[in-house]
């Protein structure tokens, strides 16, 4: 059985010599007030931050190689705002609370750049995963929510799109109690169930190089104990398994 050897090093991952390369951008944040206004309070708050927040993490989401694609053909990138336009973008998400203060982030690690893949190169070398950069940028954002004026600390909760459920995940485990984390078309692991045809790697590598830990304790930060730690903590819509297929094992 695994066991779950280590956290991300959420806190020092950032600054860590090797990862260096993420220094050169910036973390995309957006907030959305809530729709009802009706309710604002300026000023300091105690009972009057009663809103709850939701914190939407996207990255830019592997695409399918075409049919007649090489060796070293690299699969196209999905931005993340075409994966949030397909999910339903703030409108699906107000949905889930109409009255909640929203923040929508793209980490530096999943923006879509080489310096993904350079960053999980010299991750691996170093011994420290370029996951622990996104795990940052969550944390971050989160914290600002939890700091809004107007929202309950208590009642801020992720929602992590696609590959980004990984560092939702991450993040959620090192924020301790909380609200619930949904996932929508996350990954539940990121083991590939092995080649396709001709022993080729398969129709395309689904998830971000990045997300890997291709380190002698990676396994112990593939999403499924990460979520395994969180219980009834994690909602899962649509998992996706290590080829992002339909997940049909009991979660």
């Amino acid at each position: 059985a695994w066991r779950l050897l280590g956290l991300v090093d959420a806190a020092g991952s950032p600054a860590d010599p090797g990862l260096l390369l993420a220094q050169g951008l910036e973390p995309q944040f957006a907030l959305h007030e809530a729709a009802d206004r009706a309710g604002r309070v300026d000023g300091p708050l105690s009972a009057g931050r009663a809103r709850r927040a939701i914190l939407v993490v996207l990255m830019t989401q592997e695409g399918a190689l075409p049919d007649d694609a090489g060796p070293d053909d690299e699969a196209p990138g999905i931005p993340p705002e075409a994966q949030f336009e397909a999910f339903g973008g703030l409108a699906e998400v107000r949905k889930l609370a109409p009255d909640a203060v929203i923040g929508v982030l793209v980490p530096r690690l999943g923006q879509g750049t080489e310096r993904d893949g350079a960053m999980a190169r010299y991750g691996a070398e170093l011994g420290v995963p370029a996951l622990g950069v996104a795990v940052f940028d969550v944390l971050a954002a989160h914290k600002r929510l939890r700091e809004h004026p107007e929202v309950d600390p208590a009642r801020v909760f992720l929602l992590g799109l696609g590959p980004a459920g990984v560092p939702a995940l991450h993040a959620a485990v090192l924020v301790g109690e909380g609200a619930p984390v949904l996932l929508a078309g996350a990954p539940v692991t990121l083991f590939y169930d092995g080649p396709g045809p001709d022993d080729r790697p398969g129709p395309f590598l689904p998830w971000p190089p990045a997300l890997l830990a291709p380190l002698p304790a990676g396994a112990s930060l593939d999403p499924w104990l990460a979520a395994r730690a969180l219980g009834d903590r994690v909602r899962w819509l649509d998992p996706r398994d290590g080829a992002n297929q339909p997940f049909t094992a009991n979660l």
